[in-house]
């Protein structure tokens, strides 16, 4: 097999009235040699060659989105060529042109002569090529059609549909976030995003292979598996097919069959037993080992064709059982039961193909180190590159899977559904060997915004490719896997608290109090979201200077939800202050954000299995923004990112607040009620150490202190009491807060903090750092070692932008101060107990000298609100 990248000699311009009249006619000569064309990339996007030709500003600065909108409404043409040195004719070879992703509405030429139209951004569109392509040099052009004309070109024709946002997205097979979402703006282009190549093969290939875990056996000492090869000849021959799997190289099971092979392609389906297998286990739970599926396609002594496929052995069950509480909705892997904890994953760029293998395996990382073993792939986007998959694979990380639509109606027309099934089992053979899909979901909120009534459910358009279409591919092509039909689903009510999976918008959509999410006892949260401002670091990468203030246009026009940064502020006044500047609106809305989320994750790990699920909405940005993300557009964390990683940690100490009927924590004479305190531990081993509940004031003075030895089962979590104000010694609530730390040899594992008032109310003193120590470990990590005699609230710590440049400038006098170096905390915006110190690593990418760290280096508390002007 040879392959031919076509990722060189691109070219592009807009197409004339000219143009698309010639290819109506299947002809392009005139069009290929004409006009003024510019270099283009590929895989790319048309928004950016532009902007590599400065024909557009870059959409995410300042508000130039709407200076572009233009470039969707156009047709553009692209094209090259490639070279074939083979003889032009040979029986036994044939050429085939494959385009891993097109956006979207295409028609594709060869030598001037049209070959195909493509109508889907997710199937990968291959074309026998064979009787076309010749010796030498090959032109090939592409007409990308307007996406929005078409679409509306098909609403017109068959009605338009109930949805959010665009609703003429609902007629294209084609990412919907990029019409504009309520995180994302509209910038809806054309173009190769995934790679295009001329493979050339001969005799015969392997088009597709895949290893599924059909069951274990129940002391885990036998793994049944089927073996899946699609094969296809250019001519009926008679083959052998050579199967082995391999686990660190060496190989563990093989297997040879007979084949008859033809141009109609055929499957091989093989059932074998692994004895004593080596599973692949999520997060906490064990390793995620990976095994290799070699497969061969023999003949006499040659090897026609070969592929080498990773994969995992592993069962995966959606147990839904009834019980007092409605019906379960708890995932178990190897038989084991699992507490999702995670995030929702959006496309982590506007533009995709910018997203390269490193960035996914950065990502992946960041979603390991907040100590999260799920993420869920929205139904807004796309389906994700195989790098993805891979990244989540080797951290042992799950992937709950949507189909892609999102948020309204789709066509149930015959051509449509025929795109959909086609698609689905594209992406279905793609993604079956990767273990750490754990799902395939039929949509995101469809059923919940369209068709809330049982009765309403057959009515609504693109039931049937939900409720049958999927569901059947997925039985057929993979069917190891648990579907689901929408998210949220459910009983009578898809949003229910009692079964399926559930979406709380509650709090943040209702503007109530975050409070709010101790009470739902939903049985899978996959939805639950608050807002905050991102860095201003940020900020000031997609603003001017003039914009460095709160009401600028820049800044409200990156915040893409109807009063969404009215309702921050109200929520602000709320429970902190009303902020002043840009570093008091990001410290508290990240602060706030990082309470909130803390609040529900704490309040449904505490509940363990009751509650089997908690994906926070949403990880990341596709474009600098105010958003609910974790970690901004540039993997830069929030608060939140830090109080989810905490609020993750394998084992937990959690504090939960359970006001009694008139509580009003406005007025500390009417604070009542009781704590509830809770361990949790995702480990399969039992955890021996000693609980420490703790009062204290917000001086420092303790009040209160119970030590309780206690063991905490594997897998599982230990009430260790409800607790009454005054059983905790509290007579004070706007003076005093709790501690519930969970001890092992003399160290803290997990440690949480509870004030009974919300900040706003209370008196912090001003924090004192005399007890401070910095370590240096290299000049690219910092030990930073903080201890109090007080109660410090959210310690920010960051590198002050104006304190190093006049270090580096004083140390290098007449030169031009370096930029900070991008870093990393190991812990941020965290609450310090008196009298307990806590130690961070701060690491850098590259050397930052001990005297420019320690002059930058700054806190930022609640306690102390003075900061220095444009920190970060």
């Amino acid at each position: 097999m040879k392959i031919i990248e076509l990722k060189e000699r691109w070219q592009f311009r807009m197409a004339e009235k000219e143009d698309l009249a010639e290819a109506a006619c299947n002809s392009v000569e005139k069009a290929s040699a004409s006009g003024e064309w510019l270099t283009a990339q590929a895989p790319g996007c048309v928004h950016l060659d532009l902007m590599a030709h400065g024909k557009i500003p870059d959409p995410f600065l300042e508000t130039n989105e709407l200076a572009v909108q233009w470039v969707e409404g156009c047709e553009w043409l692209y094209k090259t060529s490639f070279k074939i040195t083979e003889p032009q004719k040979n029986p036994a070879r044939r050429y085939e042109l494959q385009f891993n992703g097109i956006d979207t509405y295409a028609a594709i030429f060869l030598n001037n002569k049209k070959i195909a139209e493509t109508s889907s951004m997710f199937i990968p569109f291959r074309f026998d090529v064979t009787e076309m392509v010749k010796k030498g040099t090959n032109s090939l052009l592409i007409l990308f059609y307007s996406s929005y004309k078409c679409a509306k070109e098909l609403e017109n024709q068959y009605g338009a549909l109930r949805g959010f946002f665009d609703q003429t997205r609902l007629y294209s097979r084609r990412a919907q976030y990029l019409t504009g979402w309520d995180w994302a703006p509209r910038l809806s282009g054309a173009g190769l995003w995934r790679p295009a190549r001329v493979v050339q093969w001969e005799s015969a290939r392997i088009l597709d292979a895949a290893a599924l875990t059909l069951q274990l056996s129940a002391g885990l000492s036998r793994a049944d598996m089927r073996v899946d090869i699609l094969c296809e000849a250019i001519d009926e021959m008679e083959a052998s097919i050579h199967a082995e799997i391999l686990l660190d190289g060496k190989r563990i099971v093989s297997f040879d069959e007979p084949m008859r092979l033809s141009q109609e392609p055929q499957t091989l389906i093989k059932e074998i037993s692994i004895d004593e297998p080596v599973l692949w286990k999520p997060r906490d739970l064990g390793e995620p080992r990976l095994h290799e599926l070699l497969v061969q396609i023999r003949r006499n002594d040659d090897i026609l064709d070969e592929k080498r496929i990773p994969f995992g052995i592993r069962t995966i069950r959606l147990n839904q059982d009834l019980d007092a509480d409605g019906r379960k909705f708890l995932f178990e892997v190897n038989g084991e039961p699992v507490f999702m904890k995670g995030m929702n994953w959006v496309p982590a760029d506007s533009f995709l193909p910018r997203i390269k293998e490193e960035d996914y395996r950065e990502w992946a990382a960041l979603a390991a180190r907040a100590n999260a073993n799920c993420l869920r792939v929205w139904g807004g986007g796309v389906y994700e590159d195989d790098a993805f998959y891979r990244a989540c694979d080797e951290n042992g990380i799950f992937v709950w899977q949507d189909f892609m639509f999102s948020c309204g109606e789709y066509p149930e027309e015959e051509w449509f559904l025929n795109l959909v099934r086609r698609e689905a089992e594209e992406q279905i053979r793609r993604l079956r060997n990767h273990p750490c899909v754990a799902l395939w979901c039929g949509n995101n909120e469809n059923e919940w915004l369209f068709a809330p009534e049982p009765r309403s459910r057959e009515n609504y358009k693109g039931h049937k490719i939900f409720t049958e279409l999927l569901p059947a591919v997925c039985a057929e092509l993979d069917g190891t896997r648990p579907y689901w039909a929408s998210s949220p689903h459910g009983g009578g009510d898809p949003n229910s608290p009692a079964d399926g999976d559930r979406h709380n918008w509650e709090v943040w959509g209702n503007w109530r109090r975050y409070e709010e999410y101790a009470k739902d006892n939903g049985r899978f949260i996959s939805e639950f979201g608050f807002q905050s401002v991102p860095r201003n670091r940020t900020i000031f990468a997609f603003t001017q200077e003039r914009d460095h203030q709160l009401n600028s246009p820049s800044l409200q026009h990156h915040e893409k939800m109807t009063e969404g940064l009215g309702r921050m502020i109200r929520y602000l006044w709320s429970y902190v202050h009303l902020p002043r500047n840009l570093d008091e609106l990001g410290y508290y809305s990240q602060m706030l954000q990082g309470e909130a989320l803390k609040m529900g994750i704490q309040h449904w790990r505490s509940r363990k299995f009751k509650t089997a699920g908690a994906l926070i909405w949403q990880f990341n940005d596709c474009w600098p923004a105010i958003s609910w993300s974790l970690v901004d557009y540039f993997r830069r964390p929030k608060a939140s990112y830090y109080y989810t990683r905490r609020a993750f940690a394998p084992i937990l100490a959690a504090l939960t607040f359970e006001p009694a009927a008139d509580c009003n924590v406005s007025r500390p004479e009417t604070v009542r009620g009781q704590v509830r305190c809770t361990l949790v531990n995702d480990l399969p081993e039992p955890q021996v150490g000693d609980a420490v509940l703790n009062v204290y004031t917000l001086k420092g003075v303790k009040i209160f202190e119970r030590i309780s030895s206690l063991c905490i089962p594997p897998n599982g979590s230990l009430s260790i009491g409800t607790f009454s104000l005054g059983g905790l010694w509290i007579t004070q609530p706007g003076f005093e807060f709790i501690t519930l730390r969970f001890m092992q040899n003399g160290r803290s594992v997990s440690e949480d903090t509870l004030l009974l008032q919300p900040v706003k109310y209370l008196q912090l003193s001003k924090p004192d750092w005399r007890h401070l120590r910095i370590t240096p470990r290299s000049e690219r990590e910092y030990e930073i070692t903080l201890k109090s005699d007080i109660f410090i609230k959210c310690v920010k710590i960051f590198l002050n932008a104006q304190a190093w440049e006049d270090a580096a400038l004083e140390k290098q006098s007449n030169a031009i101060s370096p930029p900070i170096p991008e870093y990393s905390l190991d812990d941020n915006f965290f609450d310090l107990i008196p009298k307990q110190p806590k130690t961070i690593r701060c690491r850098f990418e590259s050397d930052v000298p001990a005297t420019l760290f320690k002059a930058a280096l700054t806190f930022q508390t609640m306690n102390d609100l003075r900061v220095r002007p444009q920190s970060q």
